[in-house]
C-alpha cells in the first residue's frame, strides 16, 4: 500500500488509520507491505506521529523498529521512537473531523447560533447578519439543505453535544461567543482583537476563527463564517474548496463588495495542538 494525504479529514486507506500527523497540510506518506496472511508488516512512514492497523495480532516494522502487537493496533512516535499508542492523552489534538480549516465545520451536522443582544461594534454586527443571510442562502441554493438558526439565548445541553455551533456577532451581542472566548487562543475586547504579537481595532476588524468548542471538545465553534467558497466558485464543485485556513481577521475599514465580505488582514493555521504558532502556512 502505497497512502499520501495531507489531513487527516481524509485519514483512511483499506487497513490503515492515519490517527495524527506532525504537521497538518504538510504531506503525509506511507509505505507499507503487509506479508504471511497480515502476520508481519513492513511500514516506512514520513509527517506520521500515529496510525492504526486493522488486522490481526503481528509483527511490525516501522521505520526500521520492530514491534509485537495485538489485533488492532495502534501505534505513536515519541522523538524518533514508535510504542503502541496509550491513548490516555485529553489534551486537544488535531485529529480525524476535528483538525480545521473553517469549511470543516460543514462536514458534520452545524447550528448557526444568531446573536440577540447588543454588538460591542457595529461593523460586527453588520457583518454577522451579511454572512448568516448569505450563507443560508447559499446553503440552501447549491447544497440543497436548510441551514439551522437558533437564537444564542436557547442554545441549550443538547445543541452543544450535537451540533457544531456557527456563532455570529461579537461578544457583546452572542453570549455564546463571551462564554467560549476566555478559552480561545485570541483576546477580544471592544477596543481590540489580538492574536498572538499582532493587534487588530475591533472597531474596524472581525475575527474569523475555527476551534474545538470549550464546552464540548468533541465538536468545533466557528466565529463569525459559513463556508469560505465564495458566490463566484459556485460554477464548478471543483472550486467549493476552503478559501481560509484555521483563523482570519477582516479588515471592514472599506465597504466590503459583493465577492468578498472584506480584505484579510492576517490568516494561518494552529498547531497540532491547536496551539498558535509563529509559522501560519497555507492550504496547499
Amino acid at each position: 500500500m502505497r497512502f499520501v494525504t495531507y489531513t487527516t479529514r481524509f485519514n483512511k486507506a483499506h487497513w490503515l488509520t492515519l490517527d495524527r500527523l506532525d504537521e497538518t497540510y504538510a504531506r503525509a506518506d506511507v509505505d507499507a507491505i503487509r506479508q504471511d496472511g497480515g502476520k508481519r508488516y513492513v511500514i516506512t512512514t514520513r509527517n506520521v506521529a500515529a496510525f492504526t492497523v486493522d488486522g490481526p495480532e503481528s509483527s511490525f516494522t516501522i521505520d526500521g523498529q520492530t514491534l509485537r502487537a495485538g489485533p488492532g493496533a495502534s501505534f505513536e512516535r515519541n522523538n524518533r521512537t514508535w510504542t503502541l499508542a496509550s491513548g490516555r492523552s485529553t489534551s486537544l489534538r488535531k485529529v480525524h473531523g476535528l483538525q480545521g480549516p473553517v469549511d470543516d465545520a460543514f462536514m458534520d451536522a452545524f447550528l448557526c447560533v444568531r446573536p440577540t443582544g447588543a454588538a460591542w461594534n457595529a461593523v460586527a454586527q453588520t457583518l454577522a447578519a451579511r454572512t448568516l443571510d448569505v450563507f443560508s442562502a447559499n446553503f440552501g441554493k447549491w447544497l440543497r439543505g436548510t441551514v439551522r438558526v437558533k437564537d444564542d439565548r436557547a442554545i441549550g445541553a443538547a445543541d452543544i453535544a450535537d451540533h457544531n455551533l456557527i456563532l455570529f456577532g461579537d461578544p457583546g451581542s452572542n453570549s455564546v461567543i463571551a462564554k467560549v472566548l476566555p478559552k480561545l487562543p485570541l483576546r477580544w475586547s471592544k477596543q481590540e482583537i489580538a492574536i498572538g504579537a499582532e493587534r487588530f481595532a475591533a472597531a474596524d476588524h472581525v475575527p474569523v476563527v475555527i476551534y474545538p468548542n470549550p464546552l464540548n471538545p468533541k465538536r468545533y465553534v466557528v466565529i463569525n463564517s459559513g463556508f469560505t467558497f465564495r458566490e463566484s466558485h459556485h460554477s464548478s464543485n471543483a472550486r467549493q474548496t476552503p478559501k481560509l485556513p484555521d483563523w482570519a481577521v477582516i479588515d471592514l475599514s472599506t465597504p466590503p463588495s459583493t465577492r468578498a465580505p472584506g480584505r484579510i488582514a492576517a490568516a494561518g493555521f494552529f498547531g497540532e495542538r491547536w496551539e498558535l504558532k509563529e509559522n501560519r502556512g497555507q492550504i496547499r
